[in-house]
């Protein structure tokens, strides 16, 4: 039976996976008002043109990656309640990782999980889990 550190080299596994975080503050109709610096989080997200409730994470180092999961956690405001005319639930989609070192994150609404606009003034905590690829 072989020892368990010959089946998982741990320090590969964390050599080569990363977690990597962003807090992004959005204003009204969805508009980024500020985020985590890409130097800091290791990627930028940008409010997709053209598009409803969307937006694209870029990774900064480019592509040879891998998304292991991504989490996109929505902070609301104090007291306001959230509404079901807007996109409360985050979902992911166009992983391109490996290609253009990009994934996409549509808001939907809870409903009828249509595409739409965020619900003003919200803050979304992004975390995707990656891993390089050789």
């Amino acid at each position: 039976m072989p020892k368990p550190e010959t089946l998982y080299d741990l320090k590969t596994i964390q050599r080569e996976s990363f977690i990597v975080h962003s807090t992004v503050i959005l204003g009204a109709s969805g508009a980024i008002s500020s985020q985590t610096g890409a130097k800091k989080s290791g990627f930028v997200v940008a409010k997709t043109a053209a598009k409803v409730g969307r937006y694209t994470v870029t990774l900064v180092g480019g592509t040879r990656a891998e998304i292991n999961n991504a989490l996109v956690t929505i902070l609301g405001t104090t007291d306001a309640a959230f509404t079901d005319a807007s996109g409360i639930i985050a979902a992911v989609r166009n992983n391109n990782i490996a290609s253009a070192g990009t994934i996409e994150i549509q808001m939907v609404r809870n409903t009828t999980l249509a595409d739409t606009e965020v619900q003003d003034n919200l803050t979304l905590l992004i975390t995707l889990f990656i891993s390089k690829v050789a």
